[in-house]
């Protein structure tokens, strides 16, 4: 039977395996891995997000049935221990890096007229967390929480900024470090 390539397949041809692979080298992310690679992570991930998988196991049952795929997309099966552990210990600049470096690739693609004119919505999201499992991000004596800070092109419907702070910092003092508008070589982390 003739093989054809998956629309997620086709998808990930623009991110080139190498450039994720310069950022997880860059930062370690393979290092002292036995079953999962951050491209096994990366793509299960992208995999949840576009089938709307609503936890580990709906994503590991999932994703494992379509091992048809696994081959053509260079991955293997996944256990929700090891993404688990994945998703808690890994870097999280890797993804982030990856993301510029794909957000460079649209705004590259974009006339310069089109660049100059470019309106930016800026928002902050609080997001709870139980203070039990993530201690590391107080907010209050009874909850913890993070800050979510995004700056968002409504012309391209992307997000072209976002940094993560504690739930406690103020909007004013994180809106000096967001960027208003971004050029293209300076997306791309060194």
């Amino acid at each position: 039977m003739k093989h054809s390539n998956s629309v997620f397949h086709q998808l990930l041809k623009h991110l080139p395996r190498h450039q994720f692979q310069k950022a997880v080298d860059r930062h370690k992310g393979d290092h002292r891995v036995r079953s999962l690679p951050c491209w096994t992570q990366l793509i299960s991930l992208m995999f949840a997000q576009m089938t709307g998988r609503t936890s580990l196991r709906d994503l590991e049952e999932n994703f494992n049935t379509k091992r048809n795929h696994h081959y053509h997309l260079g991955v293997e099966r996944i256990k929700r221990s090891s993404l688990s552990d994945a998703n808690n210990n890994r870097p999280s600049a890797i993804f982030m890096e990856t993301f510029f470096y794909l957000l460079g690739k649209v705004r590259g693609e974009l006339p310069r007229k089109v660049e100059e004119e470019m309106v930016r919505l800026i928002d902050s999201t609080t997001i709870d967390m139980n203070l039990n499992q993530f201690e590391w991000a107080s907010f209050r004596s009874t909850k913890a929480g993070i800050k979510l800070h995004t700056v968002y092109d409504p012309d391209a419907d992307i997000p072209t900024y976002f940094e993560m702070t504690a739930a406690k910092i103020n909007d004013r003092k994180a809106a000096h470090k967001l960027p208003i508008c971004l050029s293209p070589h300076q997306l791309i982390f060194s």
